[in-house]
């Protein structure tokens, strides 16, 4: 656990790949995560939902 105040520390940086959730409405994706220097840092697991916007979707179908 960490035990100071502030903000948050930096875990590292990862890539997240919309495209299967988009087709599939859910994924789960192990992102690896990496220091600022390129060196591994761990795991990251997340669970992604999309939920498409109706009224974008709407207005292509009617050419507005």
């Amino acid at each position: 656990m960490d035990d100071d105040c502030g903000p948050d520390d930096h875990l590292g940086n990862g890539t997240v790949s919309l495209a299967a959730v988009r087709q599939r409405g859910t994924d789960r994706q192990a992102v690896q995560l990496y220091s600022r220097k390129n060196h591994a840092r761990g795991t990251l697991h997340v669970s992604l939902t999309f939920t498409p916007n109706v009224s974008a979707e709407l207005v292509v179908q009617n050419g507005r």
